[in-house]
């Protein structure tokens, strides 16, 4: 009786406090969702009205705050750097042969009548045919004398103009870290050789402040895995 606010939005508060009413959404989630629902039809994919009919009236779904919820997540599911594997691809629509319209690692605006589409379902992209070498032209010229690259062609790099490092940053997510780093491990690490260097860096903030026994846990544990250095400040 004595709590702040009106009865509305201290109930709204609690609801999206305990995710059963959600007002941000994520691809992730949804994927997290249609496997383990088990939601998706036998060709792979599901129509977004529907999916949207199975959040709004299944009490086992989350609870989002509305359709605008569920487009913005399909909206912005390209965001993160393992689309392939952790959310989906999406298309106008399916002509009983193709999806049309696919979408794969872009930004798209879902419409009701669009097609989420499981990542193992993409079609291969066809292979490109070899270009036909063509012969002399029929103006007399020659081809350019043997070292010299034809014209509006750059020389082949050689090996003093290769380069010989390579740096990258990635933003990981704390929830999902160990599976990202997997990832990197496996599609970036593995292939540049022996001499690489993975170097993990944690920030974190907190305006009310870290009290002492997590600092004292943090700091302890930060040790005994070989930091080099931890500190707060």
């Amino acid at each position: 009786m004595t709590a702040a606010g009106g009865l509305a939005e201290r109930t709204s508060r609690k609801l999206v406090s305990e995710e059963k009413l959600i007002g941000t959404y994520s691809g992730v989630r949804i994927r997290m969702d249609l496997d383990r629902r088990g939601l998706w039809s036998e060709r792979g994919d599901i129509a977004v009205h529907q999916l949207w009919e199975s959040y709004a009236r299944f009490g086992h779904m989350p609870r989002l705050a509305g359709r605008d919820v569920l487009n913005r997540a399909i909206a912005d599911r390209d965001s993160t750097i393992t689309w392939l594997a952790d959310t989906f691809a999406y298309a106008e629509d399916h002509d009983g042969q193709q999806w049309v319209g696919l979408i794969t690692d872009k930004a798209a605006t879902p419409e009701p009548s669009g097609l989420l589409i499981h990542p193992d379902r993409i079609p291969e992209p066809a292979a490109q045919p070899d270009p036909v070498a063509s012969g002399p032209s029929d103006d007399g010229e020659g081809s350019p004398p043997d070292g010299e690259p034809p014209d509006g062609q750059e020389p082949s790099e050689t090996e003093s103009t290769k380069p010989t490092q390579f740096y990258a940053q990635f933003d990981l997510d704390p929830v999902r870290c160990i599976k990202q780093l997997g990832e990197i491990a496996a599609h970036v690490s593995s292939t540049l050789g022996d001499d690489v260097e993975l170097v993990l860096e944690i920030r974190a903030n907190r305006d009310d402040g870290f009290d002492e026994s997590i600092r004292r846990t943090v700091s302890e544990n930060s040790n005994a895995l070989g930091a080099r250095s931890s500190e707060f400040e």
